[in-house]
């Protein structure tokens, strides 16, 4: 009931009677059922797929196999949660697998010359660079940020003076350092990151700021990447890693000779995937990539300062192909430029048939896991079944066809159906 009532000013107020029934509590449990059934359909998949594969080989079902079928999906799975970042802000990356190779070759070209320091003077300029770049960057960027209310000129001229000079001194100090005490295995770990991290950021920085669709900067960017990790390894394999880098890929926690232990990539896989989650599910970060994804127009006018997001969200992305060169290299224990080929597709197949949308704004990282699982699962299940390569391939890009067709056309009915059997009473 609503009660009129006039002040003593002339003002009207009008106050509502609840009559006497609290409101109800808002529905919580439509939206989340309606978020997870993006996830549901995968997940269900790969158990029924597990299931018939079980009856058919009676090796998949071993605890070795499951191992194996989780090792191999966790350098695509970290290269995915990468791109489940950037498809959720409306981009793509294309150039992830080429990033990658280009990281771990630039890591193992330094850790095998660490045993006679003085030929890391061979090392190209150019590649020392790009591996300080990360932290040229954010040395210039409080110079930026203490010039805001200068021109834009004159902050760009001081930015940029300040950066080359951070970038001179870490070329000279990380020169230095190599010379004197050469690349143990925590040295490769950090170049490959930082390599990796350096051409995410130089991809986001033309993507946002260059105003090019990032389509065409990461297609490009897999071809700088591939012609620099060439370039570094002379188009040869690179051996002769620092001694426990193999840690990284092949060894176990827990685990000895008798017993069996948790594998250092699941549990680098497990690290990654939480910290991506957290950042999109908890964070400023996280919601206003949403954002972006879903209508970037509402988000500029809501005041989310896209170009840097898209820059930060490309820097991600590149800092996780770094974390998988770790992974890849210390599982093979010899680094090649060309060893990234074909990841880049797997890493979008993943995320899409983990039900990220691919017009952004939809998608996380439970999601994403499971897609590379299920990917992985069918390669194993085609491998214990003498199924050929080719025939691995097409059920591959079928799968990714019809993941594609769910979340375009079927996921949206499921979506409606799920939020009106849960809505309350009207």
């Amino acid at each position: 009931m609503i009660h009129l009532s006039v002040h003593s000013k002339g003002t009207i107020l009008l106050q509502a009677d609840s009559g006497g029934s609290a409101a109800p509590p808002p529905n919580r449990l439509g939206p989340f059922l309606s978020k997870l059934s993006g996830t549901l359909a995968p997940l269900l998949f790969l158990l029924i797929l597990s299931v018939v594969l079980s009856f058919l080989s009676p090796h998949f079902a071993s605890r070795d196999n499951f191992k194996q079928i989780l090792i191999q999906a966790a350098v695509v799975a970290i290269l995915a949660c990468g791109q489940t970042a950037v498809i959720i802000s409306g981009n793509i990356d294309l150039s992830v697998g080429a990033v990658m190779a280009f990281a771990g070759v630039a890591a193992a070209q330094a850790m095998s010359l660490a045993s006679d320091p003085h030929q890391i003077s061979t090392l190209p300029t150019w590649s020392i660079a790009l591996i300080v770049l990360p932290a040229a960057a954010l040395m210039s960027w409080p110079v930026r940020m203490a010039l805001g209310k200068a021109s834009k000129m004159v902050g760009a001229m001081a930015t940029l003076l300040a950066f080359l000079a951070a970038e001179i001194l870490g070329i000279m100090l990380l020169k230095s350092l190599m010379l004197r005490f050469g690349v143990n295995m925590w040295g490769g770990v950090a170049i490959s990151c930082a390599s990796g991290l350096s051409a995410g950021i130089l991809t986001g920085l033309l993507t946002a700021y260059g105003k090019i669709p990032s389509f065409i900067v990461t297609l490009g960017m897999m071809g700088v990447a591939y012609g620099m990790g060439g370039i570094i390894s002379h188009s040869q394999t690179i051996s002769g890693l620092s001694p426990g880098f193999e840690v990284f890929g092949t060894k176990e926690l827990f685990g000895t000779a008798d017993r069996d232990g948790i594998p250092y990539a699941v549990l680098i896989l497990l690290f990654v995937a939480v910290c991506v989650f957290i950042a999109l599910a908890r964070s400023r970060w996280g919601r206003n990539l949403y954002a972006i994804g879903g209508n970037r127009e509402a988000a500029r006018l809501s005041g989310v300062p896209i170009d840097m997001m898209i820059t930060t969200v490309f820097a991600l992305s590149g800092l996780l192909a770094g974390i998988a060169a770790v992974l890849n290299v210390s599982r093979t224990s010899v680094a090649q430029y060309t060893a990234g080929e074909g990841l880049e597709l797997y890493a979008v197949a993943a995320t899409v048939i983990g039900g990220t949308s691919l017009f952004g704004g939809q998608g996380g990282v439970p999601g994403t896991i499971i897609g590379a699982l299920l990917m992985f699962t069918i390669k194993n299940g085609c491998n214990l079944l003498g199924v050929g390569s080719e025939i691995e391939r097409a059920v591959i890009g079928a799968v990714v066809i019809l993941a594609v067709l769910y979340d375009r056309y079927i996921l949206p009915l499921v979506r409606h159906g799920v939020e009106r059997m849960t809505a309350g009473p009207r």
